[in-house]
């Protein structure tokens, strides 16, 4: 990948390690989108049919990773969420996401939505930040696709979420699961044609169902085997999604959901697992935790981000983070994630696929 030579953003090569504290006792786990991702349970059930499970994990070496940083300007929180999938010489490149003044990954404080577009001209990489929604708080864009078109949540001051979908020419609709039990919706994705993937759940987050919606029409998805809990986190072109599901035994795992069938998606070693994004070719990303301690929001420091490609689990961290996030990918395999520096900052960053 291309070093970004623009300005607001800084491409450097790491090589510090990562550090360690010890965490408080474990709770629910809350990912940077600020939606609850799932339950935490209390232990790592063997025998599942998974992806790759019997591959030994990868880890990469970060001291020769490109990252690329993002911060929208004058914040302490940036949290870039999505980017849109197609790739085309001197095309643009737009992300979404969201930002704030906040500390880490707390809704008690405003977050509101941003665009960033950057722009590859003869080989000269430009940026251009917008505000999405200015004056609306709580705010979390998920998903943009080529031609533009935004989906993501809103929150309101009682806490209920509702989702929408925001075109370029400004207009905005609102999608709520018009389903039983439903005081929630979170919408999570959007792909080329337009398709919208989302969750509608109970506040307490105890069961969560997944959706798509298309032209004011709206499907549920099926739920895993067993399960009342399937929150999905992307859909790429093909309409394959991925996510994170809760198994009969509580057990929290990363899934493809491919020609309905579920793929259980947990890298070696992992006790708790989040899917949360995905290409064209149904390369996956998102974070893991080896030890429960290590998934509670107050005390993240070994939470990784890990690519799954063609059966093959990669770990990339930040290196010197607490807390690194991989949230989607291009169809060119460039990575969007987010991390937590030493003094709770929340940056957002693009990497390349590793090889």
């Amino acid at each position: 990948m291309r070093r970004l030579q623009c300005l607001g953003s800084s491409a450097v090569l790491l090589s510090a390690g990562l550090a360690a504290a010890a965490p408080p006792p474990p709770q629910t786990m809350l990912g940077f989108h600020g939606k609850r991702l799932g339950a935490i349970a209390p232990h790592q059930q063997a025998g599942h049919q998974q992806a790759g499970q019997h591959a030994a994990p990868r880890q990469t070496d970060n001291t020769s990773i490109v990252f690329t940083f993002l911060d929208y300007p004058g914040t302490s929180y940036t949290g870039a969420f999505a980017i849109n999938p197609g790739v085309k010489a001197n095309a643009k490149t737009l992300l979404v996401g969201s930002f704030g003044p906040g500390l880490g990954d707390t809704w008690e404080s405003p977050v509101y939505g941003f665009g960033l577009e950057l722009k590859n001209t003869k080989g000269v990489m430009s940026e251009s930040y917008r505000s999405i929604l200015p004056g609306q708080s709580q705010v979390s864009l998920n998903g943009v696709n080529d031609k533009g078109l935004i989906a993501g949540t809103l929150t309101d001051a009682n806490n209920v979420a509702t989702g929408f979908t925001l075109a370029p020419d400004g207009t905005r609709t609102t999608i709520v699961a018009p389903y039983p039990n439903a005081p929630d919706t979170t919408v999570t994705g959007v792909n080329n044609k337009g398709l919208v993937i989302g969750v509608y759940y109970t506040y307490d987050v105890a069961n969560a169902y997944p959706f798509t919606y298309q032209n004011g029409a709206y499907t549920q998805l099926p739920l895993y085997p067993g399960s009342s809990y399937v929150w999905p986190n992307g859909i790429n072109n093909l309409g394959d999604s991925t996510g994170n599901l809760i198994d009969q035994n509580g057990v929290n795992h990363g899934y493809l959901y491919k020609n309905g069938t579920f793929t259980l998606i947990d890298p070696p070693g992992s006790v708790y697992t989040i899917a949360i994004g995905l290409n064209d070719s149904d390369e996956i990303v998102g974070f893991y935790c080896t030890t429960l301690q290590d998934c509670t929001i107050n005390g993240p420091e070994d939470v990784q981000g890990f690519v799954y490609s063609n059966g093959v689990y990669t770990t990339i961290n930040v290196p010197g983070s607490w807390f690194t996030e991989l949230d989607t990918l291009n169809d060119a395999g460039t990575i969007v994630g987010n991390y937590w520096d030493q003094n709770g900052f929340v940056h957002s960053f693009l990497t390349p696929t590793p090889n």
